[in-house]
């Protein structure tokens, strides 16, 4: 495993575990609470997270469909008519994609990592290895947002 991307790694890992765990007692009403009506649901959130994670394995050579288009993608409007999944198919898309990842990380050359991101991020490394630097970092950005809304939502 490429070094510079281990810490990235773990920052996956931890995101996953406390995903699960934050998750575990949000049913699809809480998810689809909005507490305000210019702030994301849980839904959103975590559909554009897993989202994220689905376009991360297509980058990396092993595409996950989420069957969802651009539903969770950066920009789009949480008043767009399309139905949102239930949160449980949210979760098992994560887990899956997650699987992808975790066997494409071990085995991942170097040359692949030095390769050109499929689009830009707002980080210094723009190569691949950038791209899963950045996107644990949009994880652990998001992940925050999903435990305060779950307090707020829940007052618990």
């Amino acid at each position: 495993m490429d070094a510079v991307i281990t810490p990235s790694i773990n920052v996956y890992r931890l995101c996953t575990t406390r995903l699960k765990s934050l998750l575990e007692e949000v049913d699809d009403e809480v998810a689809r609470s909005r507490i305000k009506e210019d702030l994301n649901p849980i839904i959103w959130i975590a559909g554009h997270m897993a989202t994220y994670r689905c376009k991360l394995a297509h980058a990396l050579g092993r595409p996950v469909d989420h069957g969802w288009g651009d539903r969770f993608d950066r920009g789009t409007e949480v008043s767009d008519p399309r139905p949102f999944p239930p949160i449980g198919e949210v979760l098992t898309v994560w887990v899956k994609a997650t699987e992808v990842l975790e066997k494409r990380f071990e085995e991942i050359a170097e040359d692949e990592l030095s390769a050109p991101a499929p689009r830009d991020f707002p980080f210094p490394d723009k190569t691949l290895r950038g791209m899963i630097c950045f996107l644990s970092y949009h994880e652990s950005y998001h992940l925050g947002q999903i435990g305060f809304l779950k307090k707020l939502v829940t007052r618990s």
